[in-house]
């Protein structure tokens, strides 16, 4: 019988939202049983190990997760009668993919939960996946800032302005940039400090904006209606 495979997207899930998947896929109806198995390394001072440890129901998997800031792979089993559905996720650059032998309501259930919570995300692959594209825009405004700085020497408004915008970026893709490049991709990382203060993070890095570069691009849009 032939193997059918289908591949998603290779997103890290946090705690929340990989209950929030599970949960989807329980409602997939003549379902009969279901084993997860999951491996990730434990490092102590001196040493680390592969841990690899087995489920047989969510409801654990999801207690044990609690003690665990991020797992290296995972392997779901579903079964019914006498078919099998492999959703898995065991390589940092592959992403989540589904295996199974038999086209069937379950399968076709399954695949369309997956293809409602694994939505495609343009603006994260615009920015992780094509960094080169970004930087190659930072250099084209690089260049477009020092013609400006030539053509405009009696508005230094413009020049700040610009200046900031170019600084703002930079410090933007750089993060990105260092970030993609330590990052390796896993199924599941549950970063509790990122969840707790996420918000905060986020206002912080708006009002820097707001208040830093904001000003200057009213007062050079003032200037320009002058």
């Amino acid at each position: 019988m032939e193997q059918h495979s289908i591949d998603f997207s290779n997103k890290s899930l946090n705690y929340i939202k990989l209950k929030e998947l599970f949960e989807e896929l329980k409602k997939v109806e003549n379902i009969d049983n279901i084993i997860i198995d999951i491996k990730y390394i434990e490092k102590n001072r001196n040493s680390k190990r592969e841990i690899s440890k087995s489920f047989d129901n969510i409801e654990k998997l999801l207690e044990y997760l609690k003690g665990l800031s991020k797992i290296d792979e995972i392997n779901v089993i579903f079964y019914s009668h006498d078919d099998r559905f492999d959703l898995k996720y065991n390589h940092y650059t592959e992403g989540w993919r589904l295996e199974y032998k038999t086209e069937n309501n379950i399968s076709k259930s399954i695949i369309c939960t997956l293809n409602n919570y694994f939505k495609p995300n343009y603006i994260k692959n615009l920015l992780f996946h094509n960094i080169y594209i970004l930087w190659s825009m930072f250099g084209g405004l690089c260049i477009g800032y020092s013609i400006n700085f030539y053509n405009a020497k009696d508005n230094e408004i413009i020049k700040r302005v610009s200046l900031y915008i170019l600084i703002f970026l930079f410090f933007i893709l750089l993060v990105i940039s260092i970030y993609k490049a330590k990052k390796r991709k896993r199924p599941y990382v549950n970063n509790k400090f990122w969840e707790i203060h996420k918000v905060e993070i986020v206002q912080n890095i708006i009002f820097y904006f707001l208040g830093v570069v904001t000003p200057y691009v009213i007062s050079w849009i003032i200037n320009v209606m002058k």
